[in-house]
Formats: structure tokens, C-alpha cells, sequence
């Protein structure tokens, strides 16, 4: 899907607050949490998350949403990530 598509996508389930966010390569996000649900689409690079000990590796074209409140962290790819995030 395009990004326009997977925002369109994103809306259509109620996420209100969708916008692109590009990280560099190696980036690391330490343990952290947010207080909205949000919805993560990989549109090029890559990934590491990981959550309660379930480390997942995520490519373009993947999704992941995590709950409001949970505990996760996050290490981008040797290529940098460039994804659309959705908050509701």
C-alpha cells in the first residue's frame, strides 16, 4: 500500500493524530511507553521492537499497534526507518 493508502487506512479505524516520522540509522528507544494506542507502518528501512521480551524484526510494509500504557522499546535498522504513525 501507499502511504496515503495506509493513512486513509489508519483513519478509517479512528486514529485522529497520523503523521510520518523518519528515525536515522541505529536509533535506539529506550524502555518507554505512550498514552494514546498507536499504530506504527514501516514504509522503508527497518525495525527492532521489542515488547515484553518479544522481539519482533519489522520491514516496510509491516504494522504493529501497541496498547496505551505498554512498556516497549525500539532500535532502527543500519538503513534507518521511515513509518506513519497513527494515535487515537
Amino acid at each position: 500500500m501507499t502511504e496515503q493508502e495506509w493513512k486513509d487506512v489508519l483513519a478509517s479505524e479512528g486514529f485522529s493524530d497520523i503523521y510520518i516520522w523518519h528515525d536515522d540509522a541505529n536509533v535506539e528507544y529506550p524502555d518507554h511507553l505512550h498514552e494514546k494506542i498507536t499504530a506504527h507502518v514501516i514504509l522503508s528501512g527497518g525495525m527492532e521492537l521489542n515488547d515484553h521480551g518479544h522481539v519482533k524484526i519489522l520491514k516496510a510494509g509491516e504494522r504493529f499497534d501497541i496498547k496505551a500504557g505498554t512498556t516497549h522499546s525500539a532500535k532502527i535498522g543500519p538503513d534507518g526507518c521511515r513509518y506513519v504513525v497513527g494515535e487515537k
